[in-house]
């Protein structure tokens, strides 16, 4: 993964203390209706909440998952992490992360289906651009955005 020198600062400043800092204060929270936010965290730890702390919390959070298998759980309905009761809350959270990352897998492969297009022309036509249509849709109309369309070329 490409990181910026601001991720790459943040990354280098995690150290095992970090991480075991951010388990000790989370394992705490048991059960979906007890969370912690990322904020509560980083006061706990590091007395104060930046984007910095913010980056360092997450990226533990991802060690603690993917390194020593740690169930820390979160769901994108409410803030906060803890640490499942059950077996039904660890489930609902795998259900969640499996679910983006497919979407994820799923954009990349059709992006790259598609790179030979993107890639044989020297810019983006603006024909490729639909504008939104005039007329204001009733309730009951699905309404769909339109970025744009694919072009008419394939190589």
């Amino acid at each position: 993964m490409t990181t910026t020198t601001f991720y790459d600062r943040i990354l280098a400043d995690i150290t095992e203390q970090t991480v075991r800092d951010v388990y000790t204060t989370i394992r705490d929270y048991v059960g979906e209706s007890h969370r912690i936010t990322k904020e509560s965290v980083s006061l706990v730890i590091w007395g104060k909440y930046t984007p910095s702390t913010d980056r360092t919390i997450r990226e533990c959070v991802e060690t603690l998952h993917s390194v020593y298998g740690v169930p820390i759980c979160t769901d994108s309905g409410t803030a906060g992490y803890f640490m499942p009761e059950n077996e039904r809350e660890l489930l609902k959270w795998a259900k969640e992360h499996n679910s983006r990352a497919n979407k994820e897998k799923q954009a990349v492969r059709k992006v790259m289906y598609n790179r030979a297009v993107w890639f044989t022309m020297h810019e983006i036509p603006p024909e490729v651009f639909v504008k939104p249509k005039e007329h204001i849709p009733s309730s009951a109309e699905a309404v769909q955005a339109t970025l744009f369309e694919m072009p008419k070329v394939y190589a």
